[in-house]
């Protein structure tokens, strides 16, 4: 559990949201109003995204760290000055076994956003399919499609801010349980351009016609055809002539069908290009008699005796031209990137030394234990069950960037094991850190660690002709006054063998004697 007083800025994201810039921009009103602009078959431009907006930065906060009045292991914070747009507490307590965490973070700046996608270019219309009095007419081109949007690269995260914390030079303790977060924001996603539109279809084209005209009439003589009075005495002659013609063309009064391919037209012209197809075949546009005597009996035309067949023409108007497509909008290709995280801020502590002393650092100061050593109670090299063994010369290295506290810090065994026990403090339990470490120093304690070793009897009974031996691990802890809380980086420890100074073995007796008889018995000292 923690108490946090934070001075951190705002994200991008909340500063656009709470300026009302993105209810403008967002608004889909705003892709309506194009629609009232000139309607063209191109598809409208993909809308450009607008700016991620950067991280707001860190703010600035100072406070001043005691010992509570009203609390036993309590912090006491008073904010004595701040910047920011969010107002902490003037005084805060914070209880014991909480820690206090201070932050000044950077906000985080906003992803960048995404361009709109073009729009597609609308299908081109489809030509007509020509009549017998018309054209077909071509399919018009599909519209373009529109361009994409240009999408927006990520906000920049915001500085980190400032801290500063004051207190005196008795009171440095109180860092142990203090945390700092003073990191720049996060740099905003990128974002991501828009698409760009298809071209619309080109329209298809109108189908072309075909059709069969008759475009006249042509004449042939027949038996029935009207003499004149100079061609009677020629009657017998004509009549044999008029017989073998009349059979002839009697054969084939069918419907005169040219041979040729359909004749193209096209617009307005096709009256005219039957009246010259009549003229070429020598034909009447309309079915017509002539007075008098038909041109095979002395007469200028054609009688009412003669026979009639139609000129029957192929015809044909073309089909119309299919619409290209519309072409697709321009892309981009441009890249986007992320935004730039914000740089991280400061933490300034303010130590009060006597007077108007003042020292000012930006790193607490963290003790780490890097030695220590471990010795019998009676000088023979043998830790045996049942006596004790002191700690000594404990060695620890200040890794911060301050001096350690001025309080004395309790250093124990850390706990019970299976062969070590602690002993009460007033019997020598207890030994006692360095103060005032400087920065990047070391000491070691003056006093030692007394420590009980367990009995062989508690733990198991030695054999008889066998070396007792044993083994355990010897680990201390250092715990801060007032706080009541464990150092770490104390995880350094040692391995200790238990035994006995001597063993007796190899044993050599007889295995029964007579009554009042002497014997020796021999073994070797281990």
């Amino acid at each position: 559990m923690a108490t946090v007083i934070s001075v951190d800025g705002e994200d991008g994201a909340n500063l656009a949201r709470s300026s009302g810039i993105r209810l403008v921009q967002d608004d889909p009103q705003a892709v309506v109003l194009r629609n009232h602009d000139v309607i063209t078959r191109d598809g409208q431009p993909g809308r450009n995204a607008p700016r991620a907006v950067p991280g707001g930065p860190g703010g600035t906060v100072a406070v001043r760290l005691f010992e509570s009045e009203r609390s036993q292991g309590a912090i006491r914070v008073d904010v004595e000055n701040f910047s920011s747009s969010h107002r902490p507490p003037r005084s805060t307590e914070v209880a014991i076994g909480r820690d206090l965490i201070l932050t000044a973070i950077g906000g985080n700046g906003e992803s960048g956003h995404t361009g709109g996608d073009g729009q597609s270019g609308m299908n081109g219309a489809n030509g007509t399919d020509a009549t017998k009095g018309s054209d077909a007419t071509n399919g018009t081109d599909g519209g373009s499609g529109g361009d994409a949007g240009r999408g927006s690269s990520g906000g920049n995260g915001g500085l980190g801010g400032s801290i500063h914390v004051i207190l005196g030079e008795h009171s440095t303790h109180l860092l142990m349980a203090t945390y700092f977060d003073v990191r720049g924001g996060k740099g905003g996603a990128a974002g991501a351009h828009g698409k760009a539109g298809a071209g619309g279809t080109g329209g298809k084209a109108g189908m072309g016609f075909a059709w069969e005209e008759t475009v006249g009439y042509t004449y042939y003589c027949t038996d029935s055809c009207i003499k004149t009075d100079a061609h009677a005495a020629n009657s017998n002659a004509l009549m044999r002539v008029g017989t073998r013609a009349g059979s002839q063309l009697n054969a084939t009064t069918r419907a005169l069908v040219a041979q040729t391919r359909a004749v193209s037209v096209s617009g307005s012209n096709l009256q005219n290009v039957i009246a010259q197809l009549a003229l070429s075949y020598h034909a009447r546009r309309q079915p017509m008699v002539d007075e008098g005597a038909c041109k095979c009996g002395g007469g200028t035309g054609n009688c009412g005796g003669c026979g009639m067949k139609p000129v029957i023409k192929p015809f044909q108007r073309a089909p119309g031209l299919g619409g290209r497509d519309g072409e697709t909008g321009l892309s981009i290709t441009e890249p986007l990137a992320a935004g730039v995280d914000g740089e991280h801020g400061t933490v300034t502590i303010v130590v009060h030394h006597g007077g108007d002393s003042v020292q000012r650092y930006h790193l607490p100061w963290l003790l780490e234990l890097v030695d220590f050593e471990v010795e019998d109670e009676n000088g023979d090299g043998v830790f045996e069950p049942g006596e004790h063994l002191f700690i000594r010369r404990i060695k620890v290295r200040n890794i911060g960037g301050m001096p350690s506290p001025t309080c004395r810090i309790a250093v124990t065994l850390a706990e019970n094991s299976d062969w070590f026990e602690a002993v009460p403090a007033d019997d020598g339990g207890v030994a006692f850190l360095p103060t005032s470490i400087p920065a990047h120093g070391s000491a070691s304690t003056e006093g030692s660690i007394k420590v009980r070793i367990k009995t062989a009897m508690r733990r198991r009974a030695p054999q008889s002709g066998v070396r007792f031996l044993a083994k355990d691990t010897v680990r201390i802890r250092a715990d801060m006054p007032w706080l009541e809380r464990r150092l770490p980086s104390f995880e350094y420890s040692k391995d200790v063998e238990i035994s006995y100074p001597c063993t007796f073995g190899n044993f050599n007796f007889l295995s029964t004697i007579t009554q009042g008889a002497v014997s020796k018995v021999q073994y070797e000292v281990l």
